[in-house]
Parts: C-alpha cells; sequence; structure tokens
C-alpha cells in the first residue's frame, strides 16, 4: 500500500524543470521474464501478469500487457482489425513497424471512452504482443511509445 501512494505522490509531483512544467524522465527497464527492455516513463511498475505468461507495465492510466505471441494472436493488421470490430472502433489508425505493426482506435462505451493500443513485435526471432486499453489519449500515445520501444 505504502509503495502506491509513493508512487502516486512521484507521478503528482514529477520532476521540475527550470520552466516549472512536471517531466519525469523516461528510462530503459528490464522485462527479464521475456528477455527484453522497454523505455518506461520514471512512474512505472513492472509485474508479471495475472493471467498468462507475460508481464505488465502499470503506468498511470494505463496498464499494458507483454507476451510472447501464441497461435491465437493475429499475425497481420487485417486479422487484428477483424478481431476488433465489434468495438466499433473510432479514429483508427494502422503503422507499419519495421518488424512489425501497431494498430491503436478508441470506442464509446457506457462507463466512458475506451483507448485502445495493439503491437505485434518480431524481436530476436520471436514474435510479441504489446497492447492495453488506456483510459485517455495521452496515455494511449504513452502505452504506444512503451510497445514500439521494445528491444533485447
Amino acid at each position: 500500500m505504502k509503495r502506491f501512494i509513493l508512487v502516486g505522490l512521484v507521478f503528482l509531483l514529477g520532476i521540475c524543470t527550470g520552466d516549472g512544467k512536471a517531466e519525469p524522465a523516461p528510462r530503459v527497464a528490464k522485462l527479464a521474464k521475456l528477455g527484453l527492455k522497454a523505455t518506461v516513463p520514471a512512474v512505472h511498475e513492472i509485474v508479471d501478469a495475472q493471467v498468462g505468461d507475460g508481464i505488465w507495465i502499470r503506468i498511470p492510466g494505463a496498464t499494458i500487457n507483454v507476451e510472447a505471441a501464441t497461435k491465437s494472436t493475429p499475425r497481420t493488421t487485417k486479422e487484428a482489425w477483424k478481431l476488433n470490430e465489434m468495438f466499433s472502433p473510432k479514429n483508427a489508425r494502422t503503422e507499419k513497424l519495421a518488424d512489425g505493426w501497431a494498430i491503436t482506435f478508441m470506442n464509446s462505451a457506457p462507463k466512458g471512452t475506451n483507448y485502445f493500443v495493439e503491437v505485434r513485435r518480431v524481436i530476436g526471432g520471436k514474435a510479441y504482443l504489446c497492447e492495453t486499453v488506456a483510459s485517455g489519449e495521452e496515455q494511449q500515445a504513452e502505452a504506444l511509445g512503451i510497445c514500439k520501444s521494445l528491444q533485447r
């Protein structure tokens, strides 16, 4: 409990720059369980996923799941969009990456707007899925950046 209070305070206070804006410095964190690294914000937590063999990167407003791709993981953006059509995507974007792809979209739900990120990357010859449903556009962009930063 103390850890969550401390993380919350650090997030609220940030690291002040000369102009008074809070800008916590990002850092490279090891995702040891997967043999990967990711650039994450100063305020984060890395834990084993509660379901499956992946890990969770928790940032304010999103929990990002990173795991090895499976046979049921979409291999193409076409497959990913087919699986996500049930969410009636809005502001849908597809990005081709040198080693995979990324899709982002939002949808309206009874409790508010959801901001989706789904990224498939092949790193060191192995495919990984990095995904989240974030609470806002800023968190969506931050999650996308984390997923795109994955490396060995």
